[in-house]
């Protein structure tokens, strides 16, 4: 992106847009450096690790926000992740944001972190969809902000991404992942 390239249009590129325009915006602004690369991948960490500390806190008591929190910050995928710009990083702090927000009470705010990490990783389908039908049990109104507020944010971003790249888009971040061999037969 720093160099005027873009996904889809100029390169095939498998993950949906956020997944690279968070990184590339940062890059951009201040260059390129495996400092800066690795800051980054930490500070969303530090994000992802907040909202458990407040998620643990408001539901469950101080104590077990600070144990979620330091659980969180030394389990070995958490390390892994925030060690290496893979995306999974980017994907996790949206969703733990939103299901803060969804604990909270703020069906939209949740809805519009769900659609981020949707766009950046697709993989986070699957946690939205259970947060939304949840939701559902809970409240009427708020799933059905959350699920426009989702819906808004997901298509802003896939429009611009289908705009951006059109088939090419489309090809890379749905069809490639959909093409390919299932490791095991049985699934």
């Amino acid at each position: 992106l720093a160099e005027g390239e873009w996904p889809y249009r100029d390169y095939f590129f498998a993950h949906p847009p956020l997944h690279v325009l968070i990184p590339g915006a940062l890059f951009a602004l201040f260059g390129f450096s495996i400092t800066l690369a690795k800051l980054f991948t930490a500070a969303v960490g530090a994000v992802s690790a907040w909202a458990v500390w407040r998620i643990g806190r408001d539901h469950c008591g101080r104590w077990v926000g600070i144990a979620a929190f330091i659980t969180l910050l030394f389990s070995a995928e958490f390390l892994k992740a925030t060690s290496n710009m893979t995306g999974v990083n980017i994907t996790t702090m949206f969703l733990v944001l939103g299901v803060w927000q969804a604990l909270r009470g703020h069906g939209g705010w949740a809805g519009a972190w769900f659609g981020c990490a949707v766009c950046s990783g697709f993989y986070a389908m699957g946690p939205v969809c259970a947060v939304l039908v949840l939701l559902f049990f809970r409240s009427w109104r708020m799933a059905t902000r959350q699920l426009f507020a989702f819906l808004l944010v997901a298509g802003l971003f896939n429009l611009g991404g289908y705009a951006l790249g059109g088939e090419q888009f489309v090809d890379g971040v749905y069809r490639y992942h959909g093409l390919k061999k299932a490791q095991n037969g049985r699934m």
